[in-house]
């Protein structure tokens, strides 16, 4: 058993020592790794990034602690702010409150109120006790007003000294009745008075589209003839108005003294075949640089075209792009794609087409900002048919006239920052194929603006040449022909001798008295007479 003992305790000696040698292999091996190079940079790197994040870690939690109390501070500084306001407000409060009071108690205190202008209790008017007395006096209302009918009150002269009144058989003589008084009426609005506009034919006769003076703009209230400062007085131009207001009759006079004066034309209408449109009558015009475009496909080909003579300066003689119905074009009548190249087409002619020469009209019910803002800022001239206060306010950006209650056929004309009440003539559509017939006058190089237009070949799509752009003299016979038209629509021989000569002096009151004769009296320069006023039917 002994040696039993013994060997189990010399084989536990033997695993004691050989842990013991394997735990000093251990740290012998663990020291010489620990002092390699690669272990102390690994050790070193741990403890780097150790050390990182024990700093974010505090950043964190201080961020967290200033999120909180700046919250905390923001949430005492509202309860400070509502405390105060609430101190504030409760005296001004319980003043409110108590002066309600007190005028709630003198009131009930009051003794009597007033019922139909009788003193009555109050405890009475709170019982209903004024309903018998309504009743009363509406019985008393009644019984006087039977006394009265049966006693009529005689009416007696003042200079009748005694009245006797005898009963007998005769009837009492009726008494006289005289008319009763006569009741003022009411003032009631003045209406807008007609202006006094010559016929188409009449124009015509007397050359009022020819005077080198300037556009003819329209007619006055008298029945002269405004004009602008000069030919180059507009470069673009807004018609605006309601339906059947008067706009396509504008839109003719413009047009008519364009082509006289050798401008071509672009004409953008969709309703170019109605007979109430701009476009109609104009199909055959030599002055039509391209075909009158009435359909989407038709206006975005026009306006792409346009584009190009801009960003190519192919524009050889003045233009006038014309687009009817702007207003319904922006409105979604086009197509996405034609209504993007129209409008942009305008904004690019409104704002570098001056130095083309072209220029930009557009006519349009219905105005919105998005329609006024594309050419607004560009307009040198608007004619404001009746319209609405608030779309005609779009149009020019500012405060125009009464136009709500203008009749048809008359217009405001902002010009130069002024507004001119002006009438149009009748011009139906019929009437625009004989204006090429006349001869044109004028021409390119009596505009400033036209002037710096560069000479270049025209696009493929033109038609022929108008007939020149240059005007014979007026003759004498012209002259005579012109001042016995004007005298006929009632001028007075001085706006005879302005319109016809564009001065006055001895010379042309001769040349005008040899024509009317000598001058006979005041009244018979200064009639406005023989002017047919005429409503304008638009489209």
């Amino acid at each position: 058993m002994w040696n039993e003992l013994k060997g189990g305790c010399a084989v536990l000696f033997g695993v004691i020592v050989l842990a013991l040698i394997f735990a000093l292999v251990w740290q012998v091996t663990s020291a010489i790794n620990e002092a390699r190079p690669e272990t102390r940079a690994l050790r070193a790197e741990q403890a780097q990034h150790e050390a990182a994040m024990n700093r974010i870690r505090e950043e964190k939690a201080a961020n967290a602690a200033a999120v909180t109390a700046a919250f905390a501070k923001g949430i005492l500084d509202a309860a400070v702010v509502g405390a105060r306001i609430v101190l504030a407000g409760i005296p001004l409060a319980a003043l409110a409150v108590g002066l309600m009071l007190a005028v709630s108690h003198f009131a009930h205190q009051r003794q009597f109120v007033e019922v139909e202008g009788v003193p009555v209790a109050r405890q009475l008017a709170m019982q209903g006790a004024t309903v018998p007395m309504a009743l009363m006096q509406v019985e008393l209302h009644g019984q006087a007003a039977i006394e009265a009918a049966r006693n009529p009150r005689l009416d007696v002269p003042r200079d009748l000294r005694h009245l006797s009144v005898r009963y007998g058989n005769q009837a009492a003589p009726r008494p006289r009745l005289e008319a009763p008084p006569t009741v003022p009426q009411l003032p009631t609005p003045a209406e807008t008075p007609a202006v006094a506009v010559p016929t188409w034919e009449q124009v015509n006769a007397a050359g009022l589209l020819a005077n080198p003076r300037g556009w003819l703009v329209g007619f006055a209230p008298d029945g002269q003839a405004v004009r602008s400062p000069g030919w180059d007085a507009w470069v673009h131009m807004a018609i605006a108005g309601l339906s059947r207001s008067g706009k396509s009759n504008t839109a003719r006079l413009i047009l008519a003294q364009a082509a006289q004066r050798g401008m071509r034309l672009v004409v953008l209408d969709p309703h170019a075949a109605h007979p109430d449109g701009v476009g109609y009558g104009l199909e055959a015009w030599p002055s039509l640089v391209l075909p009158i475009a009435a359909t989407s496909q038709a206006m975005q080909e026009h306006a792409l075209e346009i584009e190009r003579w801009l960003s190519s300066g192919c524009v050889a003689q003045p233009t006038v792009v014309v687009i009817d119905e702007w207003t319904r074009l922006l409105d979604g009548q086009l197509s996405a794609a034609a209504r993007e190249s129209v409008a942009r087409m305008a904004r690019a002619v409104a704002t570098s087409g001056a130095k083309f020469g072209l220029h930009l009209m557009v006519i349009g019910q219905g105005w919105t900002v998005d329609a006024a803002s594309h050419v607004r800022d560009h307009l040198q001239i608007a004619y404001l048919h009746k319209l609405r206060p608030d779309q005609a306010r779009l149009v020019t950006n500012a405060k125009p006239p009464a136009v709500e209650s203008l009749p048809t056929g008359q217009a405001m004309v902002w010009l130069d920052g002024e507004w001119q009440r002006v009438g149009m003539p009748r011009i139906s559509g019929e009437a625009m194929r004989s204006v090429t017939s006349r001869p044109i006058i004028g021409g390119a190089s009596d505009s400033r603006a036209w002037a710096t237009a560069q000479p270049v070949a025209q696009p493929t799509t033109a038609t022929a040449e108008p007939p020149g752009v240059s005007a014979a003299p007026a003759t004498a016979t012209d002259n005579r022909a012109r001042i016995a038209a004007l005298a006929a629509l009632g001028w007075a021989r001085n706006a005879i001798s302005l319109e016809v000569f564009g001065h006055k002096d001895g010379g042309t009151m001769d040349e005008i008295t040899q024509v009317l004769g000598p001058y006979q009296s005041r009244e018979e320069d200064t009639r406005m007479g023989r002017f047919y006023v005429e409503e304008a039917p638009d489209a």
